[in-house]
């Protein structure tokens, strides 16, 4: 059943990323290039049909009377519905123009026929056209998946930089006004703290040009931002590790784990008064999968998940995830009041270097 389901969300993902690239009706100049090729699809056809030149001009003005209303109406709806479809994620945005593409045909069919029920008088009629709508519906999304991954070959890679990026000034950020709260109370831990961020940004900005580090560096990383924590939450702030022998050299994503340490932190510790225990465990599981499971205490009253600039954390560090496990992971949190817990689960990738 288990593998099962984790073969679905991995298809899953990979059919999402594999959707041809949807355009932005919006933009007038991808109209204008619909309107061009369906010109020359027209013209193609017509001289398919033809056995001589002087024939053409008739067969393509039967075809551009016939081709032209199905074309400019599937036009409008996707000019009045481009706000729509550019909100929806890849497969709703296919469904999206599927159901357009009906009722364009549907339109269509009625108005010529002056009759709202003649296109299912006749089923074979009916077929015939919406197998031409679509096929040609998906040779434009095909044209310009083709157009936009030529241009952009290595669209996964970027996105998952511009990801990454997004993470750093988020992360420096948030390090940054912990030791603003310290300057004028405590100078000497300020300083101390500021010593400790700069040897926590030398570890998170080695290697920039990759991706994943091994869990070990990762772990690292979170125990110097928890150190800077430590100096500014004192005796409030309590950490336990539990990690398995040998699952150190696992590849992770950079600034994986140390978001979800930093969560349980600035919106669960600092808000008790007495503070409270970060419990950090990661373990290899019975399907030889990668386990990392964190709960903190908390006031009753927050939910670690709720605030606005979390969000985009969280939503930043799930892309990211996907991106690097074909969406292979599983990610789960619980609010249980007086604690948070957060599982994530993602397949072994072993660093061989």
């Amino acid at each position: 059943m288990y593998s099962t389901l984790k073969k679905f969300r991995s298809v899953l993902f990979k059919i999402e990323n594999r959707v041809p690239y949807i355009p932005d009706f919006g933009d007038a100049w991808n109209i204008l290039k619909i309107l061009l090729v369906s010109f020359l699809i027209s013209v193609i056809y017509s001289f398919s049909q033809v056995d001589k030149a002087s024939e053409f001009y008739v067969y393509f003005w039967e075809n551009i009377q016939v081709f032209s209303p199905y074309v400019v109406t599937q036009l409008i709806l996707l000019i009045f519905n481009s706000k729509i479809i550019k909100k929806l994620n890849p497969v709703n945005a296919i469904l999206y123009l599927i159901l357009l593409n009906f009722i364009t045909v549907y339109l269509v069919c009625s108005l010529t026929d002056y009759s709202f029920y003649s296109m299912f008088e006749n089923w074979d009629r009916a077929i015939a056209k919406f197998s031409l709508s679509y096929g040609i519906l998906f040779f434009f999304l095909i044209y310009f998946d083709w157009r936009e991954k030529n241009l952009h070959p290595s669209q996964l890679q970027a996105q998952l930089s511009f990801l990454q990026s997004k993470m750093r000034p988020h992360f420096l950020f948030n390090t940054l006004n912990s030791i603003i709260s310290l300057i004028k109370k405590e100078p000497e831990i300020a300083k101390k703290m500021l010593l400790n961020l700069s040897e926590l940004l030398r570890a998170s900005l080695r290697e920039e040009n990759t991706f994943m580090h091994s869990l070990d560096k990762e772990i690292i990383l979170c125990k110097k931002y928890l150190e800077i924590e430590k100096m500014r939450l004192g005796d409030r702030l309590e950490v336990n590790w539990e990690i398995q022998e040998g699952i150190e050299n696992n590849l992770v994503p950079k600034l994986s784990l140390q978001p979800l340490i930093e969560n349980s932190v600035l919106h669960g510790i600092q808000n008790l008064e007495d503070g409270g225990l970060i419990e950090v465990s990661i373990r290899r599981n019975l399907l030889s999968r990668i386990v990392i499971e964190i709960k903190n205490t908390q006031s009753n009253v927050s939910n670690g998940l709720k605030e606005e600039g979390n969000k985009i954390s969280m939503k930043n560090l799930l892309e990211r995830l996907n991106i690097c496990f074909d969406g292979d992971i599983i990610f789960k949190t619980q609010d249980n009041g007086d604690s948070f817990y957060v599982y994530l689960e993602i397949p072994i990738r072993l660093n061989h270097d």
